[in-house]
Formats: C-alpha cells, sequence, structure tokens
C-alpha cells in the first residue's frame, strides 16, 4: 500500500512538472521586442503620455481580428494576453500546449511616451511575425528577431493599415510603389518605425535616435538572431515597408525569396538590411559548358586521327 501510495505521488508530481512544461508560455523567447530591461511606467505616471487604455485595446482587438483567421489557416491559435496594468515595458511570444500562438502586451510599453498607435501595432506585428514571419528562423519554431521586424512592415502593418492611408521618406515610398499603390503604408511603416526608434535611445541612452538618412552601413559576417542595433531595427522597417511584394503572398520557413524583396531576384529596395541578415550561399549548379568547348581543336583532332591510323597500319 505504501508503495503504490508512493508511485501516485511521485506519478502527480511528474504530471505537474509536465504540465508547467506544457502550459502557454513554456517556449517563450529569452528576451522580448525588446532586450530585457528595468524601464517601468505603471498606470497614472505622469509620464505616460503614450496610449490610453482604450486605443491599447483597439490596437490590440484590430491585430487579433485579422490574424486570428490567418494562424487558425495554420492549425494554431492566436491568444493575446493583454496586461495593461503591468508596468512592464516590453512584449513577448511564445508557443504553448495545444498549438496557441501566444503574445503578451504590456501595458509599460504602451504608456511609454514615444509610442503611437501605429508603433504599438508594429510591436504587436513583430511579436506575430515570430509565429508566422517565415525565413530566417531561430530555436526551431520562431522567426528570428531581424525576420520579426520585417514581417511587420513587409505583410502585418499593410494588412492593419487595409494597404493604405496617405520628405525623404515619401519619395522613397513613391518610387517604391509606383503609381501610388501602397506607398501611403509605406509611409505609415516608416512613421511607426520612427515612433520605435525613439524608444530604443531611451533604452540605450543614445544622443540621437535612429534615423532615415542614416542608415547603417554595417555587414554581418553571420546571420544575427538576436536584436539588431537600433538604426539597423529602423532600416528593417523601412525596407519591408518599401517591398512592393503583395500582401497575399505568403513567406515560408525555408525560402528566403517567398513573398519578399531579395537581391537574388534583382531587387535594390525593400530587402533584408545586411546590418543583420546574412544571405544564404548561392545555389549554383555545375558549371555550363558551351558544345564548342566540348570538341577538341583542329589541329588535337588531326593527331589523333593519325595516331589511329598508324596503330591500325592504314596508309
Amino acid at each position: 500500500m505504501v508503495v503504490r501510495k508512493v508511485s501516485m505521488v511521485a506519478g502527480l508530481v511528474a504530471f505537474a512538472a509536465l504540465s508547467l512544461v506544457m502550459v502557454p508560455g513554456a517556449k517563450q523567447l529569452c528576451s522580448g521586442f525588446l532586450p530585457e530591461n528595468s524601464m517601468k511606467i505603471p498606470v497614472g505616471d505622469k509620464s505616460a503620455t503614450g496610449l490610453t487604455e482604450e486605443q491599447f485595446n483597439a490596437v490590440l482587438d484590430k491585430v487579433e481580428e485579422i490574424y486570428k483567421p490567418i494562424i487558425a489557416q495554420e492549425g494554431g491559435k492566436l491568444v493575446v494576453t493583454r496586461k495593461w496594468t503591468d508596468p512592464t515595458v516590453n512584449a513577448y511570444a511564445n508557443r504553448g500546449w495545444g498549438g496557441t500562438y501566444n503574445i503578451t502586451m504590456f501595458g509599460g510599453l504602451a504608456r511609454h511616451s514615444a509610442v503611437t498607435p501605429d508603433g504599438f501595432a508594429l510591436v504587436a506585428c513583430h511579436e506575430i511575425g515570430h509565429h508566422i514571419g517565415g525565413y530566417p528562423k531561430s530555436r526551431g519554431w520562431a522567426t528570428n528577431e531581424g525576420g520579426a521586424d520585417y514581417f511587420a512592415t513587409l505583410k502585418c502593418l499593410r494588412r492593419y493599415y487595409g494597404d493604405s492611408g496617405k520628405g525623404t521618406v515619401r519619395e522613397e515610398c513613391g518610387a517604391a510603389h509606383e503609381g501610388g499603390n501602397g506607398s501611403g503604408s509605406c509611409e505609415r511603416n516608416a512613421q511607426a518605425g520612427l515612433s520605435i526608434a525613439k524608444l530604443f535611445q531611451e533604452l540605450r541612452k543614445l544622443p540621437e535616435p535612429p534615423d532615415f538618412s542614416t542608415p547603417d552601413e554595417s555587414v554581418a559576417d553571420r546571420m544575427n538572431n538576436s536584436h539588431p542595433a537600433p538604426q539597423c531595427r529602423l532600416d528593417t522597417y523601412f525596407q519591408g515597408g518599401l517591398c512592393n511584394k503583395s500582401i497575399g503572398e505568403d513567406v515560408a520557413s525555408g525560402n528566403p525569396e517567398a513573398g519578399s524583396c531579395t537581391r537574388e531576384s534583382g531587387y535594390v529596395v525593400g530587402i533584408r538590411p545586411l546590418c543583420w541578415y546574412k544571405p544564404p550561399p548561392t545555389k549554383q549548379g555545375p558549371p555550363k559548358i558551351a558544345v564548342r568547348d566540348q570538341l577538341p581543336d583542329a589541329e588535337k583532332l588531326g593527331r589523333t586521327i593519325s595516331a589511329l591510323r598508324n596503330a591500325l597500319g592504314a596508309s
């Protein structure tokens, strides 16, 4: 009897441990939209000039309405956890038990003075991007940080804006989206990115915020799966908005060209910035040899024929 009770207790402990592993949040990314930080903005903070609770919920309502059916088509269930009263300045994505695709959004982030409604939507789109942002992947299920940034403006925010909406940004958006189709959402993407760039400035204590006129010219020697530098992230938001691929052309986990603008496809704008992105090696088959290169020259052919005749005793 004692042995049976011990076995039952051990079984319950094991089940409890398994439950902890399998509940939503078990497969969480190590950090969040921002690197781990101690910034806190509680409800009622006088510096909290960002979103109201009504705006916080309105943004998440819209993102949820758009992406619940899309994620359901992939066999998942989108769960948006809203923590308005939590002062944390961050956001998280995780996979849970039963195919739940979770994103957790905090009121502290929404209340930050730099964050606009479009900027907050960009953050939510980034977290969605970890789940369905395609190439490149990190830690198995998750699109990496730069990839989630790119997806946020490449697909998600354009759906959020309805692919519409009306400096340098306007000119480049107009040129990339010839005829005006998509240029409005491109401009809104840029301004949303600039909102978040100001948040990066405070977090990193930068003297100036990242700017569209000072792109990051560095070239990564390998894929950076962690948070890129602030200027690099702003560049990624801008490039995602400049890409004129159709919203309906889906990205893919194993194919960097699917639904995206790439150098390999001949694009010069709308591409993933090299400050974090390392393109895969170009796939090349065996070199093609022209037929004329396969034939011996006349002198070599003549010597070969003469040698054959001598060997056969021919005149």
